[in-house]
């Protein structure tokens, strides 16, 4: 029986040695010492995706890195398939522990350039958010043995459509991204050797690291993610996007109330102005609920954008 207890022991003992990831002041220290890898992205090595394919990656010091407009970063290229539009990419960067219980996260940035090398689209995935991974899906990936996969993840998307004419997609961060903190409301993580979960205290950040371990996806099926519209105050609308993992029990808690009206969001993105009351704010709107789901904005009565508290009260004084 000791035997056995020995043995499981060293097998417990070598799992955490083994899958712990790198410090994440390590990932820094090297982060800072690198160099460029190429000197212009047509040089780059752009990796085929095709619909229904799913890859997944580090990045970290053996990758490649290079200065890009937004700063210097670790990368991951690929080249774009040109047919089935529209088509949808999920990514999704796992939160990594180190050993200690305090994981780091690589908060992804993406980069698209058409056939030319001209940058096309250059920002941060839309609804970009955290979130569960889901345990048996964090089980069921191939390298989580070798380090700490945390059950929690950054996820967002992005949508292909045939008209911007990108031809490549580049995944990398950027060092204002690195500068910030993720905040959460969860618990501190424990440690075991192939898998970390909550336990313990509350923590309330989460350092964004040079490095990580991403999946991202391609599908010809478009997320089920919802916009609320919600018209029960005169003196302001107020809009948020529901993504698709919370759109069952939103459902629940509005389904009897009036004047809230839930709305696909491809079909609000198609039109807008059927929703938004002032043209000119547009773009204000749609840029925020995508930057910032579940997170609601309002437009009062004359035009403004409300978001804090006191703007909400200020249109009710305002309102004639």
């Amino acid at each position: 029986m000791k035997y056995i207890f020995k043995s499981l022991s060293v097998i417990l003992i070598s799992l955490v040695l083994t899958s712990c990831a790198k410090h994440y002041k390590d990932t820094l220290e090297v982060y800072n010492l690198s160099n460029d890898t190429y000197s212009s992205m047509n040089q780059f090595n752009y990796e085929e995706i095709n619909v229904n394919d799913s890859k997944s990656f580090d990045l970290n010091e053996k990758s490649d890195l290079f200065t890009f407009e937004t700063g210097k970063s670790y990368f991951k290229a690929f080249k774009l398939p040109n047919k089935s539009y529209p088509y949808y990419l999920k990514i999704k960067s796992f939160l990594l522990d180190d050993g200690t219980g305090k994981p780091y996260v690589f908060s992804p940035y993406i980069i698209t350039l058409d056939e030319d090398y001209r940058i096309v689209r250059s920002n941060v995935p839309n609804l970009l958010r955290y979130k569960k991974a889901g345990l048996v899906k964090t089980l069921k990936n191939e390298k989580w043995l070798s380090r700490s996969i945390v059950d929690r993840v950054l996820e967002g998307e992005i949508t292909f459509e045939k008209k911007l004419k990108e031809k490549y997609l580049i995944i990398l961060t950027t060092p204002q991204q690195i500068k910030e903190k993720l905040y959460v409301k969860e618990k501190n993580f424990v440690s075991l050797g192939f898998i970390v979960l909550p336990y313990g205290k509350k923590r309330d950040t989460v350092p964004v690291s040079p490095m990580g371990y991403i999946n991202i996806s391609l599908s010809a099926t478009a997320p089920k993610h919802y916009v609320i519209i919600d018209r029960g105050n005169k003196a302001y609308t107020v809009f948020m996007v529901v993504p698709e993992e919370h759109s069952e029990n939103i459902h629940q808690k509005i389904k009897d109330k009036k004047n809230v009206d839930i709305i696909n969001l491809a079909s609000f993105l198609k039109s807008p102005q059927s929703f938004i009351k002032f043209n000119h704010q547009s773009n204000n709107i749609i840029q925020y609920i995508l930057n910032y789901p579940l997170n609601p904005i309002g437009i009062t009565w004359n035009g403004d954008i409300a978001i804090s508290r006191n703007d909400y009260k200020k249109a009710e004084r305002t309102y004639k």
